[in-house]
């Protein structure tokens, strides 16, 4: 819980040395930490989860899973990002991939914004975010914590091999602004 704590802190400080206002993506491999990290600036910035923009099933198409970062609205997160940018609105349609439907999230403007998740930095918008944070883990340690998921088959079948095809392909690791070394 240290490393936690000081990485929160780091990256406290960093966003705090930013201008703002202020779109900042905390990306990383999946069981990285990022959604724990960006849990602890609940309150203080707003945070929306990338995981809310999960592909539907009627956009899903063997080309658009083709892509890389292909199994996200990126468009959608686009129109979000712009309209923050324009109007100063947090709002959108989140999709639950568990239950197929859509419910509505209006987040109180702030001028700190956070992406948190893998493909928060998408090619197909990542102009309309200011900073990126990249929170490092090792093999060993991120396969502990998808063990202790119900659904860790998934992540080792589907959505690791997904994400390293992101990482691998899409180059957005030479933009990092900022690095958090392991959050354990």
């Amino acid at each position: 819980m240290d490393n936690v704590n000081a990485a929160f802190r780091d990256l406290n400080k960093f966003i705090d040395e930013c201008k703002k206002p202020l779109i900042i993506s905390i990306e990383g491999k999946c069981a990285s930490g990022k959604t724990t990290l960006a849990n602890m600036f609940d309150g203080k910035y707003a945070i929306i989860h990338i995981d809310d923009f999960f592909l539907p099933p009627h956009l899903k198409t063997a080309e658009r899973l083709a892509e890389v970062g292909g199994n996200i609205n990126y468009e959608a997160i686009y129109e979000l990002l712009k309209n923050i940018k324009e109007k100063k609105v947090i709002e959108y349609e989140r999709y639950d991939c568990h239950t197929n439907t859509y419910s509505h999230v209006l987040i109180p403007y702030n001028d700190v914004v956070i992406l948190e998740g893998v493909y928060s930095f998408h090619p197909y918008f990542n102009k309309l975010v200011d900073k990126l944070v990249f929170i490092e883990t090792d093999f060993n340690e991120q396969k502990e914590r998808i063990d202790l998921r119900p659904n860790a088959d998934r992540f080792y079948k589907e959505w690791m091999p997904l994400e390293d095809k992101y990482y691998r392909e899409s180059g957005i690791l030479k933009n990092v602004d900022f690095r958090i070394k392991k959050i354990s």
